[in-house]
């Protein structure tokens, strides 16, 4: 946790919560600031609870909620987006992120390039900010040497429990993260992901 505002909180709630007023009021209570709701699963379907999660934590004076995609490697880039663009729609969304902590990646780093690539273009052409969390494993395993522009940036995860960014190494053409997924434990009376934004 963050003391003394020398840091901004951020939040996770993993499948398959259901986010009560209860909960997102003592999210906001305690200092967190943003909450990534998961809504678009790797199986190719939304999430069944990501407009209500969405709804109850902007009620609840969260102050930024963003969405997190998981890419669905069997569903075609064109159909994930218009699912999540449909079900975004009408909702204050601050960014939507691409989740690559997925274990269906192709084998050739072209095809996960365009893939990712497709994601990026369609939700920026719906009026969506994008952003990318995942680990630099991963990147390397998916994409190889592939380096995205520079306006994209990164949530990386390091499960080291400390909300620094000490432990950042470069890759994927980023030179400093946006946040950091450090830590999973007991909030609010449920399992959460911790971010840190500094």
């Amino acid at each position: 946790m963050c003391i003394r505002d020398r840091c901004t909180n951020g939040v996770m709630i993993p499948p398959p919560d259901k986010l009560t007023d209860t909960t997102a009021k003592c999210f906001s209570s305690s200092g967190i600031k943003f909450m990534l709701v998961r809504t678009y699963l790797a199986s190719g379907k939304v999430d069944k609870n990501a407009v209500e999660n969405i709804k109850t934590a902007t009620a609840a004076g969260m102050g930024e909620v963003h969405a997190l995609v998981y890419p669905a490697m069997y569903t075609e880039p064109k159909e994930q987006i218009a699912d999540v663009l449909k079900t975004l729609k009408g909702l204050k969304i601050a960014r939507l992120w691409i989740n690559i902590n997925i274990p269906d990646w192709r084998e050739f780093h072209q095809m996960n390039i365009e893939t990712l690539r497709d994601l990026i273009n369609g939700f920026q052409r719906g009026g969506h900010k994008v952003g990318i969390l995942g680990t630099s494993k991963v990147w390397y395993d998916a994409f190889g040497s592939f380096t995205l522009r520079g306006d994209i940036p990164l949530i990386y995860e390091s499960m080291n429990g400390k909300p620094d960014f000490k432990d950042f190494r470069r890759f994927g053409g980023w030179r400093s993260p946006y946040g950091k997924h450090y830590i999973a434990k007991s909030m609010c009376n449920v399992r959460a992901e911790l971010l840190y934004r500094p």
